[in-house]
């Protein structure tokens, strides 16, 4: 699968029904406004049934600001008739941190790509 190298840490590649994001390094106020872009460019090229699946695997600090964008992500995917997922690795402190920020009760956290099925 090809990916394409994208400015403040992220990387992406679409696959068919579905678009991976990956976000590596921390996910923070001074990352925020950037990654932010990234997601709603990406968000903006989906089409109604797509999935937009952001991968937090390389994620290691995610932040409120951080959780902002993520859910920003997740509204605006609903909104084109697509939705979100978040890739985390199981039992890793970021499905924790998440679930503390309440991210995980809006947007479905799944552990591998495959496993697109489930609420946005």
């Amino acid at each position: 699968m090809a990916t394409l190298r994208r400015e403040h840490g992220a990387a992406a590649a679409a696959a068919g029904p579905a678009m991976t994001l990956a976000v590596l390094g921390p996910l923070d106020a001074a990352t925020e406004a950037g990654c932010a872009a990234v997601l709603r460019r990406s968000v903006a090229g989906l089409s109604a049934g797509q999935v937009l699946i952001i991968d937090l695997r390389g994620c290691d600090f995610l932040a409120v600001a951080g959780a902002r964008v993520l859910l920003d992500a997740a509204r605006r995917s609903r909104a084109r008739q697509a939705s979100c997922r978040l890739l985390v690795t199981p039992g890793h402190e970021m499905v924790r941190t998440l679930e503390r920020l309440g991210v995980a009760a809006a947007v479905h956290l799944i552990t591998d790509a495959v496993a697109t099925g489930g609420r946005s």
